[in-house]
């Protein structure tokens, strides 16, 4: 199991990730609900490259940072990346 704080628990065998697997979580701000699923599948996948991008990115939601910090995850960023 892992304990992602009072709010998530992940249960069940998570298996081996490789390397050189990737994922990239995108919405259209890139501002809560990509950075959220970002956040949590870093913590679930430490070896995988995992990102998130907007196609119009806006700022990061404070209530997302904040709810994310009380499950030990940091998610803030200094720069969001657009696509598109």
């Amino acid at each position: 199991m892992i304990d992602l704080g009072k709010h998530v628990h992940v249960t069940g065998t998570v298996g081996a990730v490789k390397n050189n697997m990737n994922i990239l979580f995108m919405c259209v701000a890139n501002s809560a609900r990509s950075q959220l699923a970002e956040g949590l599948a870093k913590k679930i996948f430490p070896n995988a490259k995992i990102e998130s991008a907007g196609s119009n990115p806006g700022k990061l939601n404070p209530y997302a940072v904040t709810v994310m910090k009380e499950a030990g995850i940091d998610i803030f960023k200094p720069i969001f990346q657009a696509c598109g």
